[in-house]
């Protein structure tokens, strides 16, 4: 019949083409000449990238070097900014050598971007606590859907920093918080104890 013909060549390795035949009963087909392009190798997948070079980093952290596992993450943040989940990872290298207030920022960037996410809050709540901000780390725990906790330690960890830094009456308030939502875990009894033996 009459009409236009698509014609597609395909080759593995190769960027397809589509050409349009025009075909008429009366006509012979003139020669087609097609030159095929080499299609661009894939691009790289950033996410295998990303996820060895946070596995290279946790096995830094592992050993204790917290400022060699800061600079992959910090590497990784210079080339995939959009990386936000990034930045509480950095937070916690920060915390490890005692560098709270650059713990909050980094804390306060990822919780921007995903302000309900209960992790990033306890540790936000934990580094604000060490850092002797205490207004501000119970605003952010107060501000937690403690459904949302899956056990005590987030609230241990602040109760004891506080206590180590002589604020008894804060500290109590967190194994109060400890007790009250896990009721079976012992440690919050005993530090609890500890705490009203100083008192």
């Amino acid at each position: 019949g009459r009409g236009d013909w698509g014609l597609d060549f395909v080759k593995a390795g190769f960027e397809t083409r589509n050409i349009s035949v025009g075909v008429s009963d009366l006509a012979r087909i003139p020669p087609i000449e097609i030159v095929l392009k080499k299609a661009a190798p894939p691009a790289p997948d950033p996410n295998v990238e990303v996820k060895a070079e946070l596995e290279k980093a946790a096995q830094l952290l592992k050993a204790g070097k917290y400022a060699d596992a800061r600079g992959v993450y910090e590497a990784l943040l210079v080339k995939y900014p959009e990386a936000y989940q990034i930045h509480p990872l950095v937070a916690r290298t920060y915390s490890a050598e005692n560098q709270h207030d650059k713990a909050i920022e980094h804390l306060k960037t990822a919780l921007a971007k995903q302000p309900d996410n209960v992790e990033w809050k306890l540790l936000l709540g934990s580094e604000l606590a060490v850092a002797g901000k205490s207004d501000e780390a119970q605003a952010i725990m107060g501000s937690i859907d403690e459904t949302k906790v899956k056990d005590a330690t987030p609230y241990l960890n602040i109760g004891i920093t506080l206590y180590n830094a002589n604020k008894p009456k804060e500290a109590q308030a967190y194994f109060d918080k400890a007790i009250a939502l896990f009721p079976k875990e012992g440690d919050a009894y005993y530090y609890r104890g500890l705490k009203i033996g100083r008192a």
